[in-house]
């Protein structure tokens, strides 16, 4: 089997699983097809994809996944900047204030003289 055809079967078996996820918490809160699809503003037909595992719009999907309470994204967006720990950031501080000590120090030297 190629390469591709191997990463098409394994994106048409999550889809199948989200589909069936996303049906099983429809029928837990128990709502119809029919009321997540007006509650999202998409079709009965959509949502019978979704829950089907066929290929639908990203945005579709999210949407009904919403609307039955499913987060498709369980790990949490890494963060942009990545803040010191508090050690090294008391560390810093500590520098950074040594450095203005040392500086005032010299400043008042040499206004004295």
């Amino acid at each position: 089997m190629d390469h591709r055809r191997e990463l098409h079967d394994k994106a048409d078996a999550m889809r199948r699983k989200i589909g069936e996820a996303l049906r099983s918490a429809r029928e837990r809160q128990g709502s119809k097809q029919s009321d997540i699809a007006r509650k999202v503003g998409v079709s009965r037909a959509t949502v019978i994809a979704i829950e089907s595992g066929q290929s639908v719009s990203t945005l579709n999907l999210l949407l009904v996944a919403a609307a039955v309470g499913v987060n498709l994204n369980p790990q949490p967006d890494p963060p942009i900047v990545t803040l010191p720990r508090r050690p090294l950031l008391r560390e810093m501080m500590r520098a950074e204030r040594e450095r203005q000590a040392m500086l005032q120090t010299n400043l008042l030297h040499k206004v004295s003289q």
